[in-house]
């Protein structure tokens, strides 16, 4: 968690896709039901990154 934190700012999507992939990972590990919960958000940012991408 202390590298999410301190890491420098992500400068393009594919890395914030890969950020929120790690950071949607350990949070599964820790809190499995917090995640769960936010299914529906974390794939509506997905598909608005996707849009915004033009990739659909």
């Amino acid at each position: 968690m202390t590298d999410a934190l301190t890491s420098p700012p992500v400068p393009n999507v594919a890395q914030a896709d890969e950020a929120l992939n790690r950071i949607v990972r350990l949070a599964q590990r820790i809190a499995p039901h917090a995640v769960d919960s936010l299914t529906d958000e974390i794939t509506a940012y997905r598909a608005y990154q996707q849009h915004e991408e033009g990739l659909v």
